[in-house]
């Protein structure tokens, strides 16, 4: 880890002078110092890891929405889970839990009315009964994934999804 002074010696020979900068000095070495916990490096793997596992499932649709079958490049697709990441961390980079969606039928706007039609996050209970009804298999193999407790490896998991991903894009 690099000392204070060995910072400052690189920020100078930079180019950055104390001269009206001091703020960006100070700035720059407490990002430099600020060494990250545990948690917070195995949360930044995690949410990496989701990042991939969202362009593998919408990879695999083809970019076609799951609800409608509309896809790109004329609509915009994400990556949605079925099991919400915030209570399910160890399933939240598991490629079967995100389907692909189109814009309209994932999230709504901010500051725009839900439409009357299927929206994933504006109508939760409907979504889920769609689901059950269109992915039955799915359904239970992810409902009984879901209580099972289990640490994931990020960095396993991360060169998983890597393999999968050079795959797909072949």
């Amino acid at each position: 880890m690099p000392t204070s002074s060995d910072i400052l010696v690189t920020l100078s020979s930079a180019g950055v002078t104390s001269t009206g900068s001091k703020g960006l000095k100070r700035g720059i070495l407490k990002q430099m110092t600020r060494s990250k916990t545990p948690q917070q490096i195995r949360e930044a793997k995690r949410k990496r890891a989701v990042t991939m596992a969202k362009k593998i499932a919408r990879l695999q649709a083809k970019y076609r929405c799951a609800y409608c079958g509309r896809g790109e490049p004329l609509y915009r697709t994400h990556g949605s889970h079925i099991f919400a990441e915030s209570k399910n961390k160890n399933m939240s980079a598991d490629v079967d839990n995100i389907l692909c969606l189109c814009a309209s039928h994932h999230a709504v706007m901010p500051g725009r009315t839900p439409p009357k039609e299927f929206n994933w996050h504006s109508y939760p209970a409907e979504s889920i009964t769609w689901f059950q009804d269109n992915y039955p298999s799915l359904w239970q193999a992810l409902k009984e994934r879901r209580w099972k407790k289990y640490k994931v490896n990020w960095d396993k998991k991360i060169e998983e999804l890597k393999i999968t991903l050079k795959q797909l894009e072949v």
